[in-house]
């Protein structure tokens, strides 16, 4: 479950958060997630839910919306300029091995089990907290400037 796995890179805006997610996305066998949209949202819906409807929603989002489509490079931004282009992190090689991946959401788990990978969420300034009373082993680097 990819769920129990992801790296956390947080921290005070503009503290860094940037510089070292793009670091640890550059390495192989990590996917990374530059700031997820809807993120905050369901992470603050914790308060609002039974812990095992906060749990569904949450993987459901982790697992199908956003790594996922990032494995197979549905949602993958191509805009050099912006810190989150996969450009900046990737080859051109990785990039296109990437985006012809022809995998189903039905043999992700087998994938996962054929391919270590590392999940890279960067989000600063978020209450990862109610993320890890729920799945300890995750991990968060927290930079602190």
């Amino acid at each position: 479950m990819i769920a129990k796995k992801v790296i956390w890179v947080s921290g005070n805006p503009r503290s860094g958060t940037s510089l070292l997610g793009k670091i640890l996305a550059s390495c192989k066998g990590c996917e990374y997630s530059f700031e997820p949209e809807l993120l905050p949202y369901i992470i603050n819906l914790k308060d609002h839910l039974s812990r095992h409807k906060w749990k569904e929603i949450y993987q459901g989002y982790i697992e199908e919306e956003l790594f996922f489509n990032l494995l197979v490079g549905r949602k993958i931004n191509f805009r050099k300029k912006e810190d989150s282009s996969i450009q900046v992190l990737k080859s051109n090689k990785e990039i296109n091995k990437k985006l012809l991946t022809n995998l189903s959401r039905v043999d992700l788990s087998k994938y996962l089990k054929r391919n270590k990978i590392n999940f890279i969420i960067k989000f600063p300034a978020i209450d990862i907290n109610k993320v890890i009373s729920c799945y300890p082993k995750n991990k968060n680097v927290l930079i602190r400037r």
